[in-house]
């Protein structure tokens, strides 16, 4: 398999200096399997997804906020807030909220999270 120069100039390298490895679209490390460290940069494929995602047609997931929030998705959202309010002292936009909840590393973080809790439930 070849790439071409575009595709080898937009390579994320692993963060852990040892490694040779490039990171995979996971976050993660294809050779040594480490998630890389620091916020991901964003490439111009990754942007260019963003933008695809954007201009297309709402998905079934998407659909879900036009309906009625769960309680306690409602309940986490307001701790969310609160927490921030604490700790900076001025009280979060929801643009921030969703922002911050949409970036990568909160994204696989809440997966592990769930993953974690599902097996204790085994």
């Amino acid at each position: 398999m070849t790439i071409s120069n575009d595709e080898w100039e937009r390579r994320i390298l692993c963060s852990d200096g040892n490694c040779i490895g490039v990171i995979g679209a996971d976050g993660c490390c294809k050779v040594c399997g480490k998630p890389y460290e620091g916020d991901l940069p964003l490439t111009a494929t990754s942007s260019e997804t963003i933008l695809e995602d954007v201009d297309s047609e709402p998905s079934e997931t998407d659909q879900i906020t036009d309906q009625a929030i769960d309680p306690v998705l409602s309940q986490a959202l307001a701790r969310v807030a609160d927490f921030v309010t604490q700790v900076t002292g001025a009280e979060p936009t929801p643009a921030e909220i969703a922002d911050a909840l949409s970036r990568y590393f909160v994204l696989n973080e809440i997966k592990d999270h769930i993953l974690m809790v599902r097996q204790n439930k085994e």
